[in-house]
């Protein structure tokens, strides 16, 4: 093997700096081994000289005369073991018969010996028993222990040796075996003609191999031949040489005494001629020669059964360095087809562009197959179900020009059928003649279908292959960039749509005067249309907060003095999505009729409240007749009836006034209490008792005092009215680490299960017995209210009462010790 073209590769050195360094050394003396060789095997044996540094120190290098197999190890007493032990071997992990270091003809072979550690060869493992190729250069580890190969000087090859062998049949052993150990072309004709020269007297060996194109006979490899004329010399078949090409039988021939030299060709004559056929399955493609120009010697018998044997050798490795250098070159196409599909799917994966895509197929199929054009055709509905790229458009009508029906016949029946095809064609002129000699014709297309689940999607031309017709193989080497180009038709298909329902949902957005938002799963915001960009401009912060604040319900949200109605959902697979309505407008009114209600319930309530005054003055300063005392009570009546509906006016307002931020201290025990005293005189006119029970440390709450007091005492009054005569009402006040709770509970007969979900609705007055009549809006202003202030309401039934409701305020609301005044 050619170590000019097999430079070894390490992952230990970063760069050549470090195997330079180690190559300029002192005079290092070369030990032969093994150390038991005699001086007649050293005389008959010519030695490599390798030197061997090791890296983890640059000033130790040892040197080795290898004559024979070797081991490399520690501590064991053998002529054929290198010591590794002076260089940390037992630190570094080497075992005791790590690798052995094996001579072949022309080459050295690592082998590890089932070590502890392995062995490597440039940083790759070698594996156990299997033979490595070192060479000059090479990075041998054994365990930790590195050590860079320096090949000082080796044999030419171990043929030239075989001059002194007695044994000839020996020689013949190691010459076929050097031919056979090779699959490189020229190296095995190398070895042959060292082989002639190393058996036979020969002056000059040459080895002829026919052209496979042109059927001449080509002098591939020589040894003994100076003139340079003859070194690039070419033969027909009519020659001596092609005479054992065609009968395929050895042709040896010398001059007779007195004779004329044998021509071989003109200015090439030789005095004895041996040529042998190189042949394999009764094909002759070369021949095997040795000539003999210097000297008057003649070839024997002998001479001619040993060439033989080595051309039959020859044959058989030439034809297996052939097989293996066609193997290589296939795998090679293989590698480089690879490579363009790899930098196809790149393009794929890092664009959605099909225009991208295509120019990359284009560059990537004219570097892997020579080709004057590359069209890809798109399947559709227009243009009759086929069109090409929009980018190859023009292209495709220089090219296809007089040729256009023809080529599109046959795409669509490539669409139809689903299968690659090869066609050619001829170019015509407009006026039906062929195309004149100067014009470019298309000769021949190759087409592949590109399918995506079972669907035609489009085809893959090439036009015109530089190098001969297009064949099947051509089609099955291309059926490797069908798939990523189809897939990338398929993405941009898919991405086109994509980009049309993302305009038309911007558009769509865009078009509502509502701010519409919608924020991707890791916060990115995906959608803001030009309504929502206003509030995100000027307060950020505020917005994200209060949506953070809304998912999954409808909440109300100021932001720089403007009010909206946000409801704000959760998709998993989209994300939050925020639609806001503006609702300051209504909210400006509401805040104007509630003011005015404010208004006029304060100045009906006074005149009102004088006339039930007066008439109560009226009854104690003047004795009535029955008939003024009949229309009095009338008078008192009618007022008592006024300022009942102007506190039902009052109520309502409760229900849609916008609670107030919670700054004022309450202390709910003072609250019950207060409720307690007004529904007083209710409760005894049943004779009612209200019992009140506190638990817990005793501790303020931040609200609204007049609403909490309004809530329990529409609470204590709802008991109270229902609760039997004689019975008793209990409000429990129970002060805890997680907030404070109130429960209200009577002894009436309940509250059915169908009318529980209807309680605390607007204007809904339950069925229960002894209820009186009211507005409905006492447990919708209890609701209302706590839920304001971030609690919660229930009611339930309890067994052996009657109805028990529940307030539940957060401890959030605690009013922390000495923080009252400040409060205030």
């Amino acid at each position: 093997m050619d170590t000019k073209n097999h430079e070894p590769k390490t992952s230990q050195l970063a760069d050549d700096a470090l195997r330079e360094s180690v190559t300029a050394q002192a005079d290092i003396v070369y030990q032969a081994v093994p150390r038991d060789l005699s001086q007649a095997d050293k005389e008959r044996l010519s030695p490599w000289r390798v030197r061997f540094d090791v890296l983890s120190d640059p000033n130790v290098s040892f040197g080795c005369e290898i004559y024979g197999d070797v081991i490399f190890g520690r501590r064991v007493d053998s002529p054929d073991l290198i010591d590794l032990e002076e260089y940390d071997a037992v630190d570094l992990g080497v075992s005791r018969r790590h690798a052995q270091l094996r001579r072949t003809e022309g080459k050295l072979f690592i082998v590890d010996l089932e070590s502890t550690n392995g062995t490597r060869r440039n940083g790759h493992s070698i594996g156990v028993n299997t033979p490595y190729q070192v060479m000059n250069g090479d990075i041998l580890s054994f365990g930790a222990l590195q050590m860079a190969v320096q090949i000082i000087e080796q044999p030419e090859t171990e043929v030239t040796a075989l001059h002194k062998k007695a044994d000839l049949a020996d020689a013949l052993a190691q010459v076929t075996k050097a031919i056979t150990s090779q699959l490189e072309l020229e190296k095995v004709l190398e070895h042959v003609v060292d082989g002639v020269m190393a058996i036979t007297s020969a002056d000059e060996a040459l080895v002829w191999l026919v052209d496979e194109q042109t059927n001449e006979l080509h002098l591939k490899t020589y040894r003994g031949i100076a003139n340079e004329n003859i070194q690039k010399m070419r033969l027909s078949t009519e020659s001596l040489v092609g005479q054992v090409i065609h009968t395929g039988q050895p042709l040896r021939e010398h001059r007779e005494e007195g004779g004329s030299l044998i021509k071989i060709k003109t200015g090439y004559l030789a005095e004895a001629l041996l040529l042998l056929p190189i042949t394999v399955g009764n094909v002759t493609f070369g021949v095997l020669g040795a000539v003999q120009r210097r000297s008057k010697r003649s070839f024997s018998e002998r001479d001619e059964m040993l060439l033989l044997t080595i051309a039959e050798f020859a044959a058989v490795a030439v034809q297996n360095a052939r097989l293996f250098q066609a193997t290589d070159r296939e795998l090679a196409q293989r590698v480089k087809q690879q490579s363009a599909v790899n930098a196809l799917s790149s393009a794929i994966n890092a664009s959605l562009d099909l225009d991208v895509v295509y120019d990359v197929l284009v560059q990537q199929i004219h570097r892997y197959l020579p080709v004057q054009d590359v069209i890809l055709w798109m399947a559709g509905e227009e243009n009759g179900g086929i069109y090409p790229y929009p980018k190859a458009e023009k292209r495709a009508e220089q090219l296809l020009d007089g040729t256009a029906g023809q080529v599109t016949k046959v795409i669509r029946e490539i669409i139809r059928t689903g299968e690659p095809r090869i066609s050619e064609f001829t170019r015509t002129g407009q006026d039906g003649e062929r195309a004149t000699a100067g014009e470019t014709q298309t000769n021949s297309m190759a087409c592949i279908p590109l399918i995506v689940k079972d669907e035609v999607v489009g085809v893959l031309s090439l036009f015109n292959k530089e190098h001969g017709a297009f064949t099947k193989d051509d089609l099955a080497r291309l059926q490797g960039f069908a798939h990523p180009v189809a897939t990338a038709i398929q993405n941009a298909g898919l991405y086109s749509e994509l980009l049309q329902e993302r305009a038309i949902v911007d558009a769509t957005v865009e078009a509502l005067p509502q701010p519409v938002i919608i924020v991707g799963q890791r916060g990115k915001l995906h959608i803001a249309n030009k309504a929502a960009n206003r509030l995100l401009e000027t307060s950020m912060s505020q917005l994200f907060e209060g949506i953070s604040q809304g998912v999954g319900k409808t909440i109300e949200m100021t932001i720089n003095n403007e009010t909206y109605l946000a409801t704000v959902e959760h998709s998993p697979a989209v994300g939050t999505i925020t639609v806001m309505q503006d609702i300051t407008y209504l909210k400006q009114l509401e805040a104007a009729r509630l003011e005015f209600v404010h208004a006029l319930t304060h100045d009906l309530k006074s005149p009102v409240s004088s006339i039930k005054a007066y008439t109560e003055l009226i009854a104690l300063a003047e004795k009535l007749s029955e008939k003024g005392q009949l229309y009095l009570n009338r008078i008192e009546n009618a007022a008592t009836n006024v300022l009942a509906l102007i506190n039902q006016l009052l109520d309502i307002a409760l229900l849609t006034e916008k609670p107030e931020k919670y700054h004022h201290p309450c202390d709910l025990t003072v609250l019950v209490g207060q409720a307690i005293q007004t529904v007083e005189g209710n409760a005894l006119a049943k004779s009612v008792n209200i019992a009140t029970k506190v638990v817990g440390d005793r501790y303020s709450i931040r609200g609204e005092p007049s609403r909490l007091l309004r809530s329990i005492q529409n609470l204590l009054d709802n008991a109270v009215s229902h609760a039997p005569e004689g019975s008793q009402v209990l409000a429990t006040l129970i002060y805890g680490e997680e907030g404070v709770t109130l429960s209200v509970r009577d002894d009436g007969p309940g509250i059915p299960p169908e009318e529980v979900s209807q309680l605390f609705k607007k204007y809904y007055r339950g069925q229960r017995s002894d209820s009186r009549s009211g507005h409905g809006l006492g447990l919708m202003i209890v609701d209302t209210t706590i839920r304001s202030h971030g609690g919660a309401v229930s009611v339930a039934n309890v067994e052996g009462h009657g109805a028990e409701f529940t307030i539940t305020l957060p401890v959030s609301l605690r009013v922390k010790p000495g923080a009252d005044e400040a409060s205030s």
